[in-house]
């Protein structure tokens, strides 16, 4: 197979994407921003109007469950554009497309194929649920795109071992902190992928401790603003508690997938009558003990929530979850869901493959992107698990898939040109 110009493969694969999730939302629309969406519009609005940060709506009590960066970035397009939801979309457009460049990029330099650095962004150009959540307000596609430069800048500093990516590594880690408070392990594990390199151990020590005080020096604001706004230790955010408690304590029913969170009543009267930050400590107590209750469960619950962050199945949250079902037929809604679980069962099952084809690339990417998955993997199994937080990962799940289509695509020329 003859290889593809690096300038054209970029023109198709960002034009590919734009078109296929500009006609995505055309068609359906922007849902309205309810649930977690409001909290988000919440937040966007009072920085815009300089009242307090929180996710309440003027007011109301305070609500400060959530990480700042995302209320900020609405806030910013507010400002420039109006209340434009739409201006949010077109961003949320923009940097998934570019997400699929950064597959390219990725695959063209430590997979050393062309042909699976552009099938592997095409994949991602072309996935529905990425282009589903384009049209969201929600954190998931900001996220997603800080992950994977991320992912870029973190394998650049494996390769170079220099102060300059140290600190680029560390900042771009507090910054998605800041949009998804689920990534604030993250640089432990730059940390650690740092002891295994073949510099001196001083080096090592140097470069995790630039690292770190990068990462700390970019959340230290808001944890000294929560510090002084309600005098404790708040790193993130609040809802880590609730997070919890549900996702140990829910029901998850093959094959509807339905989803109870099963909680007495009792435990919602006491929360209430609590502030967030004692709210947030007594969810996670009660967290930890209905954990070890149903610990003999966990590994049928751990297989069950792992297809509903990867496939999507059981629960088919994609749609219902974002209420984009509230804009979306039942017929066209089920359509949607079921192309997203199996375009997400064939991605998954190509990606796992590559693991045979991939294993001995350069530059750490596959080591790297594996710890990736397994960190939000092993978060996410253990909390709430919802298909939305599994577009992060998308991006890496395409790039090796993309390896093994490329493989497949050699072998069946070969064996055309062999008859």
């Amino acid at each position: 197979m003859t290889s593809i110009k690096p300038i054209t493969a970029v023109i198709l694969i960002f034009s590919v994407a734009v078109l296929a999730r500009v006609a995505f939302v055309t068609f359906f629309g922007i849902p309205p921003a309810v649930l977690d969406a409001s909290e988000y519009v919440n937040m966007a609005r009072n920085i815009r109007d300089g009242n307090l940060l929180n996710a309440s709506a003027p007011g109301e009590p305070e609500l400060p469950i959530r990480v700042p960066l995302y209320g900020y970035f609405i806030a910013a397009l507010y400002a420039i554009f109006g209340d434009s939801n739409k201006a949010v979309v077109a961003a949320h457009i923009l940097l998934s497309a570019s997400l699929s460049l950064i597959v390219f990029y990725l695959g063209r330099k430590y997979l050393n194929d062309s042909w699976a650095a552009f099938l592997g962004a095409m994949l991602l150009a072309l996935h529905l649920p990425s282009a589903v959540h384009c049209g969201v307000l929600y954190p998931d596609t900001l996220f997603a795109f800080l992950i994977g430069v991320s992912v870029v800048i973190i394998l650049q500093l494996l390769e170079k071992m220099n102060i300059g990516w140290a600190l680029a590594a560390g900042a771009i880690l507090g910054i998605a902190t800041m949009c998804k408070s689920a990534a604030q392990m993250v640089v432990i594990l730059v940390v650690g992928l740092l002891m295994f390199t073949r510099v001196t151990f001083r080096r090592k020590l140097a470069l995790s401790a630039v690292a770190v005080a990068a990462f700390l020096a970019v959340i230290a604001p808001w944890i000294i603003r929560n510090y002084i706004r309600f005098d404790a230790f708040i790193p993130t955010g609040t809802l880590f508690g609730f997070n919890f408690l549900t996702g140990a304590d829910e029901e998850l029913v093959p094959p509807e997938g339905i989803a109870k969170p099963a909680l007495s009543p009792e435990v919602f009267e006491k929360a209430e009558k609590m502030g967030w930050i004692e709210r947030n400590r007594y969810f996670f107590e009660e967290g930890k003990r209905v954990f070890i209750k149903n610990l003999s469960d966990l590994p049928r619950r751990a297989l069950l929530k792992t297809g509903i962050i990867f496939i999507d199945y059981p629960r088919l949250s994609l749609l219902d979850n974002i209420a984009y079902n509230v804009v979306i037929g039942p017929r066209r809604a089920r359509a949607i869901v079921w192309t997203g679980v199996l375009q997400n069962l064939l991605y998954v099952i190509m990606a796992i493959a590559a693991l045979v084809f991939c294993r001995r690339t350069g530059g750490g990417i596959v080591p790297l992107t594996l710890l990736f998955i397994l960190y939000f993997w092993s978060g996410y199994v253990l909390t709430r698990s919802l298909s939305r937080y599994s577009i992060p990962l998308y991006p890496f799940i395409c790039l090796f898939a993309g390896c093994t289509l490329s493989r497949m695509l050699r072998r069946f020329r070969s064996v055309i040109e062999g008859s």
